[in-house]
């Protein structure tokens, strides 16, 4: 009898046991199969076609306010050559060929995220040589409305580019495939976006700001400071963003324009925004920044700060350009469309080691004698107007 009571406790605990088992897996697939994931999309091409993959964001059950993505591939085998069609309002991409990677940048401009299944965009590949590529995509940032960080896996999608004399397309076309299941790889977690940076052995000194050209008038002033440097010299020169009123700024993108045989900047950072990309191109440097949050920003906002180093021979200079693509206030209003601004260029001068620091040109001042020396003159002339007519008589 006891045998028997042991054999159906131990029934008992192996039906409790499975059961539990059971509930665990189920539980598991259901949160696998609603997790947030960015995915890439397949796609078959022939030589010197091209085609289009999309970039999604399945699942997002927090509304998602920016994203930045970069999208790797070998570029021996296909490169990317164009970005459109997502849902978010804005939409940024940086194409490094040389190196395989393709930067994404996307953002809504109003308080209002997006979710569920979003399309971050369509990636526009053109076929180079036959061979197959993964399109890994890396997740830089993915944020909430509150500039809160959001968790996400990936899924890599494949480009297959065919020899243009062999089956499976025609040249000068594909189609993105949806019937195979990407890869998963793993999310990659890194600490800032990827911008172009520069070790120096000490930070360089920030420059003493000269006075720059008049603007025209406008509510907000886009402008950067004239600055002096000795050959070789590295400074700091902000790019400022000054009079921004309510609601504030949600994005700029702006271009700086140089001529880099004389000054070179080695990199751009320490943005007021949220989220701020560079590309540091010779000549041009790309820049772009956004909020993550509902909040915009007011009052003197620093868009960036260039590192710049002189490199030229003294008596050289450059105009330090503002080009002006973009200004979104929080509520969605296109300012840079609207004209709602002004742009004042800065000058890099490489000077001399000798060269005094130009001193603002000064007046001829009078000395002031006071109420005492005024009374003093004015008795005096008197005295003398009466020995005048005296004389006279």
């Amino acid at each position: 009898m006891h045998i028997h009571e042991g054999l159906r406790t131990l029934h008992n605990s192996s039906v409790a046991v499975f059961m539990l088992l059971m509930l665990l897996m189920l539980l598991l697939i259901l949160t696998t199969a609603t997790a947030t994931t960015v995915s890439v999309g397949n796609a078959d091409i022939t030589e010197g076609g091209r085609t289009t993959v999309s970039v999604s964001i399945e699942n997002a059950a927090t509304d998602v306010s920016c994203a930045t993505i970069v999208l790797s591939y070998d570029s021996a085998i296909a490169r990317v050559t164009g970005f459109s069609n997502g849902d978010f309002d804005k939409q940024v991409y940086t194409v490094e060929d040389a190196r395989g990677r393709t930067t994404i940048v996307v953002y809504q401009t109003d308080a209002n995220g997006l979710t569920g299944t979003i399309k971050i965009g369509d990636v526009t590949l053109e076929g180079i040589t036959a061979g197959t590529t993964s399109l890994t995509p890396q997740i830089v940032t993915l944020k909430d409305n509150g500039g809160y960080s959001l968790s996400a896996d990936t899924l890599s999608g494949t480009l297959t580019v065919r020899s243009a004399g062999g089956s499976g397309g025609s040249s000068g076309g594909g189609s993105s495939s949806g019937g195979s299941t990407p890869t998963p790889s793993p999310t990659p977690t890194p600490s800032s976006s990827p911008s172009p940076t520069s070790t120096t052995t000490s930070a360089p000194p920030t420059a003493t700001p000269l006075p720059s050209e008049p603007v025209d008038s406008g509510s907000i002033t886009v402008h950067v400071d004239d600055v002096r440097a000795e050959e070789g010299e590295e400074v700091i020169v902000p790019i400022q963003i000054s009079g921004v009123s309510h609601p504030g700024l949600s994005s700029a993108r702006i271009t700086l324009t140089y001529d880099p045989d004389v000054v070179t900047v080695l990199s751009a950072e320490s943005s007021d925004f949220a989220e701020f990309m560079a590309n540091i191109e010779n000549g041009t440097v790309r820049m772009n920044g956004f909020q993550t949050g509902v909040e915009g920003l007011t009052g003197e906002v620093t868009f960036a700060q260039l590192q710049l180093k002189a490199i030229g021979n003294p008596g050289e200079q450059t105009t330090l350009g503002l080009d002006v693509s973009e200004l979104v206030d929080n509520t969605g209003n296109l300012l840079a469309e609207l004209n709602d601004y002004a742009v004042a260029a800065g000058r890099f001068t490489i000077v001399s080691a000798d060269e005094p620091e130009p001193s603002e040109p000064s007046n001829a001042r009078i000395p002031a004698i006071g109420a005492f020396g005024t009374l003093l003159a004015v008795i005096t002339g008197f005295y003398l107007l009466v020995l005048l007519k005296r004389r006279c008589s």
